[in-house]
């Protein structure tokens, strides 16, 4: 939880690499979410 939000306000590069890789399922997390921001930048019109 905390991973996610640190992440949602200052970006992916806030999150500590050892929290990443301790995600379980982290593979079917990624093939979700990649979707999802595709989308999300199609709509917002950002990169």
């Amino acid at each position: 939880m905390a991973g996610g939000i640190l992440g949602a306000r200052l970006g992916i590069e806030a999150v500590p690499i050892s929290w990443i890789e301790a995600l379980k399922e982290k593979e079917i997390l990624e093939e979700m979410v990649g979707p999802l921001l595709e989308k999300y930048f199609q709509l917002s019109g950002s990169k």
